[in-house]
């Protein structure tokens, strides 16, 4: 049962920045991010709960705020919009 929590994802949202752009090159080496969408100023994507201690990590590095929302359901095309 936890395993299927750990998968669920979650949908990440930050302002555009060089900081931030650092900030998704680091975590694309150690993590899998899924469906980046650059819109307006504002950096969109998803990763699965169980990445969310690594994402924590690495974003106090570079002092980033964050905007973290759970996904209801498994499709992304609705959730990203």
């Amino acid at each position: 049962m936890l395993n299927r929590y750990n998968f669920r994802l979650l949908k990440i949202e930050m302002e555009q920045s060089p900081k931030s752009q650092r900030l998704l090159a680091d975590l694309q080496r150690e993590i899998t991010i899924r469906n980046i969408v650059v819109e307006k100023g504002i950096v969109r994507f998803s990763i699965t709960r169980a990445n969310l201690q690594k994402l924590r990590r690495i974003r106090k590095r570079y002092k980033v705020k964050l905007k973290i929302t759970a996904i209801q359901d498994m499709s992304l095309e609705g959730a990203l919009e």
